[in-house]
C-alpha cells in the first residue's frame, strides 16, 4: 500500500535507524511520550449504528488496537506489530479518516486502496456501521484475515496467506515486517520505523494486556430480562430502541383494523440486531418467505408457559432455528432483516420486529382486520412485561 510519510520525515527516520548500533530506531531515541501518550485519540466508543464484539479497552488508539488483536487470539508480539504498521501507515496519528498524501485516494488505519477499500465500505454498510471509524476498521482487519464476522453479500478470509504468515511469526520484528510485506505491501522502506514502532508498543502495553477471547462489546447491546424471566425480544439497548420504547401500549402497527395487542419495535441501528426468544419453548409456524429482495421470516415460539409468541420481518438468509426446536429464554431466533414488508407487498418500512402475544395460534396476516382474522380477540396485552424488560436493558 501506499504510504503517507512525508519525504523529509522518512529521511530523518531512516537516518537515525542507520545510526544507531541494532539498525533499527532503539526505544531510547524516540520520544515515547509524544508517540504512545499525545498521539490524537479517535474515540471508537463513539459510534452511531453497529455492533462492535472483541477488547475495545485502552487508553489510546495504540492500546485500542494491541489490546483488539490480542483478543481475537493474536500474540502480544504480533498484536504489537500490527500498532507498528498502523503508527506508521497514519503518520503516528491512528486517524482511521486519514487519506493519503500523494492522492492516491489510500485511507483509514491501514490505508486501503481500490478494491479494498470498496469492500470495507461494503463491510460497513452491509452491517449499518460507519467504515471510518476505528471498532469498524479493527473488524474489518480481522474480516480481511478470517473472512470473520461472516456479513452476507461480502466475501473475506482473502488475506488468508498473510494471517497464516503472520501467526508464524515468534518475535516483534519479525512479526512488524511480515505484516508490512504480507498485508500491507508498501514498499518496504520504512521496516526499521514499523519495527521500532512494534517495540514500543509491545514496551508499553506487553503487561497488562488482554487475554485471548476476552471481551469489551461495543453498542451490541444485551439482554433485558423482567422479574419474572421474560426476556425482551431484541438483543439491544435502551437508546437503540426505536419510538415504541416509551409507551409500548401506542406500538402497534397502524395498518391493523380494530383494537388488538401487538407491537412494532424498531432498533435504530438498523437490520442485523440479533432477535432472541423471549421465554422458553418450541418453534411452531416457521415460515420463510423468499418471494421479496430482501426475504423475510416470521414464526411462532409456543412457550412453555402456555402463551404462543409471534415474531415478523426477520432475515431469511440467516435461519438460526428451525422448525419444531426447542429454544431456551435469550437464545438468538435470527436477525432483524434489512427491510420489514408490509401489506403482503414487498413494500417496505423501516427494519423492525413485528412481536405478539396470544393464548392461543391466530393467524395473524398482516392487513387482516379482527373479523377475519381468527382468535384475533385472544392477543395478550403484554405492554407492562415488555416495558420491564425494556427497563432491564443496557443503557
Amino acid at each position: 500500500m501506499h504510504l503517507k510519510i512525508l519525504r523529509g520525515f522518512i529521511t530523518f527516520i531512516l537516518a537515525l535507524s542507520l545510526a544507531s548500533p541494532a539498525s533499527v530506531l532503539a526505544i531510547s531515541d524516540l520520544d515515547k511520550d509524544a508517540i504512545l501518550n499525545n498521539t490524537p485519540f479517535y474515540d471508537p466508543t463513539a459510534i452511531q449504528t453497529g455492533c462492535f464484539e472483541g477488547d475495545f479497552s485502552g487508553r489510546d488508539s495504540a492500546q485500542i488496537i494491541f489490546n483488539y488483536l490480542v483478543s481475537k487470539g493474536f500474540s502480544l508480539e504480533q498484536s504489537a506489530g500490527f500498532v507498528g504498521n498502523f503508527y506508521v501507515e497514519t503518520v503516528g496519528t491512528f486517524d482511521p479518516t486519514i487519506e493519503n498524501f500523494s492522492g492516491s485516494g489510500a485511507r483509514g488505519i491501514a490505508q486501503w486502496l481500490g478494491g479494498r477499500q470498496e469492500r470495507l465500505i461494503e463491510f460497513g454498510d452491509a452491517q449499518g456501521k460507519d467504515p471510518w471509524i476505528l471498532a469498524t476498521q479493527l473488524e474489518f482487519v480481522w474480516f480481511e484475515l478470517t473472512g470473520e464476522p461472516v456479513v452476507p453479500g461480502v466475501d473475506g478470509g482473502y488475506e488468508g496467506p498473510a494471517y497464516e504468515a503472520i501467526l508464524a511469526t515468534t518475535t516483534v520484528a519479525e512479526a512488524a515486517e511480515t505484516i508490512d510485506r504480507r498485508y500491507e505491501r508498501s514498499e518496504g522502506t520504512t521496516i526499521p520505523e514499523r519495527i521500532a514502532q512494534a517495540e514500543l508498543a509491545y514496551a508499553e502495553f506487553a503487561g497488562e494486556a488482554a487475554k485471548p477471547g476476552e471481551t469489551t462489546a461495543l453498542n451490541c447491546g444485551g439482554i433485558g430480562i423482567s422479574l419474572d424471566g421474560f426476556v425482551f425480544p431484541i438483543k439491544t439497548t435502551q437508546s437503540a430502541v426505536g419510538w415504541c420504547s416509551n409507551s409500548f401500549s401506542n406500538c402497534h402497527g397502524a395498518a391493523w383494523a380494530g383494537t388488538y395487542y401487538a407491537y412494532d419495535i424498531f432498533e435504530k441501528r438498523g437490520g442485523g440486531a440479533e432477535v432472541v426468544a423471549v421465554r422458553d419453548g418450541i418453534i411452531r409456524g416457521f415460515n420463510p418467505d423468499y418471494r421479496c429482495v430482501d426475504p423475510q421470516l416470521s414464526m411462532w415460539i409456543e412457550g412453555t408457559d402456555g402463551i404462543w409468541y409471534f415474531y415478523q420481518h426477520l432475515d431469511a438468509t440467516v435461519l438460526v432455528v428451525g422448525e419444531g426446536e426447542s429454544v431456551t429464554a435469550g437464545q438468538t431466533l435470527g436477525v432483524i432483516g434489512p427491510n420489514a414488508y408490509v401489506g403482503g407487498t414487498c413494500s417496505n418500512t423501516s427494519p423492525h420486529v413485528h412481536f405478539a402475544a396470544s393464548h392461543v395460534r391466530t393467524s395473524m396476516y398482516r392487513g387482516c382486520s379482527q373479523a377475519d382474522c381468527p382468535n384475533m380477540d385472544q392477543l395478550i396485552d403484554i405492554a407492562s412485561v415488555l416495558k420491564a424488560a425494556y427497563d432491564a436493558l443496557p443503557q
